[in-house]
């Protein structure tokens, strides 16, 4: 494969951002998948179909993992497969076979099933778990160490302050239900690049009371002058 120069890949990321295809919320997310996926032989744009981004960690999408796991010589057979139940029978040359079942109170257990994508297609998902559980198993080696999509939970925000004597406490987010929360706003100033430590000082910076979290949530203006206030003075 032909080495795309980084000028190129930084031209196509910020195309890519601006129009909201892929769900990237600032350039330097695309050009870090992108730069990525040419360290593995893989052309940038393919790999904005093969790789979610996910926390801000790049993950392989389980259709991905799949089908790598088929390309180096792995097979499926679905045994049964459907919205409460999937099961299926993992062989590999090199890593023998495994028979996985993924069923709904599994999920329950996991605390999965709470999730959007879970309530809509949890036939989809139940495959998924089992694809990620038995190419782990078997064969890791198609995954060249990355993370996979649906094993990155997301409760690894940063726990930024409200004062210098007050930390956010980590919560496991099953989802988003409800507007107004510490976590919520946490997700806002994540998407628009900031990393934990920028996250800590912005808590610092300014008295992140319930009002001033609503109204970053429902001002998108105000948000966006608030982390660019934020900046400026950080520099």
């Amino acid at each position: 494969m032909n080495i795309v120069p980084y000028e190129e890949v930084n031209k196509m990321a910020v195309a890519i951002t601006k129009s909201g295809m892929f769900g990237f919320k600032n350039e330097n997310q695309a050009i870090t998948l992108m730069l990525l996926a040419q360290s593995e032989g893989i052309s940038p744009v393919s790999a904005l179909q093969m790789y979610d981004i996910i926390n801000g960690k790049p993950a392989l999408k389980s259709t991905e993992v799949l089908s790598r796991f088929q390309k180096s010589g792995g097979k499926v057979e679905w045994i049964e497969t459907n919205a409460t139940v999937a099961k299926g029978k993992f062989t590999h040359p090199q890593g023998g076979s495994i028979t996985i079942s993924w069923d709904m109170e599994r999920a329950n257990k996991a605390q999965l099933t709470s999730k959007d994508n879970w309530k809509k297609h949890p036939d989809q998902m139940l495959r998924a778990r089992c694809v990620t559980e038995a190419v782990r198993a078997i064969y890791p080696a198609c995954l060249n160490n990355m993370h996979i999509a649906d094993e990155i939970p997301e409760n690894n925000l940063p726990d930024f302050q409200t004062s210098p004597q007050t930390d956010y406490e980590d919560a496991e987010i099953v989802e988003q239900p409800k507007l107004g929360t510490k976590q919520d706003l946490a997700h806002e100033l994540r998407d628009l690049g900031l990393t934990k430590a920028d996250m800590k000082a912005f808590g610092e910076k300014f008295e992140v009371t319930q009002e001033f979290i609503e109204e970053c949530l429902t001002n998108r203006d105000f948000l966006i002058a608030k982390v660019k206030e934020f900046e400026d003075g950080s520099v």
